[in-house]
């Protein structure tokens, strides 16, 4: 009975979806390498996964159909380094990282380094 119970928690945990980042969490993550290397290899795929969900999200976002543009990149825009990437995570005011969500953080960002003009 109790490895019944264990396989459908074990089910439900791994369909369960995974809640979004926190921009403080993640700021956290980078430090936690930058001071012991060692933790590079069990946070880089969450910290990848998270960035590149973020970055999916944006672009989903750009042209909403039937509606202004909410950013206006130009065709050739590059993907941030990752120096460029914290660099606008950390200018989120600190009050605001525990609630806002990586993917949060890099819509606004984004928008604002991207506007459309005229």
């Amino acid at each position: 009975m109790h490895t019944k119970l264990g396989l459908v928690l074990a089910a439900v945990l791994v369909a369960a979806p995974a809640t979004a980042m926190t921009v403080a969490e993640f700021i956290g993550r980078v430090d936690a390498i930058k001071a012991n290397p060692f933790l590079y290899f069990s946070h880089v795929k969450a910290l990848k996964t998270e960035g590149k969900a973020a970055g999916a999200a944006w672009e989903a976002q750009i042209a909403p159909p039937g509606r202004k543009p909410n950013a206006c990149p130009p065709r050739d825009v590059k993907e941030m380094t990752s120096t460029e990437f914290m660099a606008m995570l950390n200018r989120v005011p600190p009050a605001q990282r525990t609630t806002m969500t990586v993917t949060e953080a890099t819509i606004a960002g984004l928008n604002r380094l991207y506007p459309c003009r005229a």
